[in-house]
């Protein structure tokens, strides 16, 4: 239990500091709505026990703030809890990865107390690695997967429409002529006003020789690669992420 409580209280930093490698934390409701919880995906201090979903009361007038008010341990460990939705949908289902792994879940907030594991997914269409969660207009959700396998072997990954159960509906590649190998979708934003997606690059493994540093357009109505562009290296160096 100590391991636990370690843990959600680095997870509550990262309310303050923003997302690493560590661990997500998502408001509890739509943006403008009333919140009553804040939910933490995370892994205990020292690995030996499930990665886990955690539920924190955030309503002053409760008299429960800041109380951890159940967990929901996932089968498996070292996934490497990561991303999330940032925010949740009206449907209250909360997409998250495990980047270490590889495998997605899926979690059904519509209890907010008392939240379930409504699904699982790992790699689709031949991409895997999936790491930022965006929804579209029409309710479903537009996943980046970072890579996919080739003979040859790494390449970049590209784009996966699922439903909020996480059934596949289409996908698309970020490989074209002229596009690097170490390209790795990360992040992205959608513009449904002049039907684009814009998302942007950068790998996940520190140890990676490949620094891209590209952002790519994509059309959101079929999601075809309209164009890659390189940055120019900024004060950062990689510009990408």
């Amino acid at each position: 239990m100590s391991g636990i409580r370690n843990r959600l209280a680095a997870a509550q930093l990262l309310v303050l500091i923003g997302c690493t490698s560590g661990g997500e934390a998502v408001p509890a409701v739509r943006a403008g709505d009333d919140s009553e919880y804040l939910y933490l995906w995370t892994s205990s201090a020292d690995s030996s026990a499930p990665d886990f979903l955690a539920v924190i009361a955030v309503r002053p007038d409760t008299g429960r703030y800041g109380s951890l008010i159940t967990t929901l341990p996932i089968p498996g460990g070292r996934n490497g809890p990561h991303h999330t939705e940032h925010e949740l949908a009206e449907d209250r289902q909360l997409f998250a990865n495990g980047f270490g792994s590889g495998r997605s879940f899926i979690f059904d907030l519509r209890d907010g107390a008392r939240p379930r594991l409504a699904g699982e997914f790992a790699g689709q269409a031949g991409l895997s690695h999936p790491h930022s969660f965006l929804r579209l207009p029409n309710g479903n959700v537009l996943a980046t997967f970072q890579m996919s396998h080739q003979p040859s072997g790494m390449a970049p990954g590209g784009l996966v429409e699922l439903t909020p159960a996480g059934q596949m509906v289409r996908s698309s590649s970020a490989v074209a002529p002229g596009v690097p190998p170490g390209l790795r979708p990360y992040s992205g934003a959608i513009v449904p006003a002049i039907d684009r997606i814009v998302t942007s690059t950068t790998d996940m493994d520190a140890d990676s020789p490949y620094r891209a540093n590209q952002v790519q357009i994509w059309r959101l109505s079929d999601l075809a690669l309209l164009h890659t562009i390189t940055l120019p290296a900024g004060a950062r160096g990689n510009e990408g992420d």
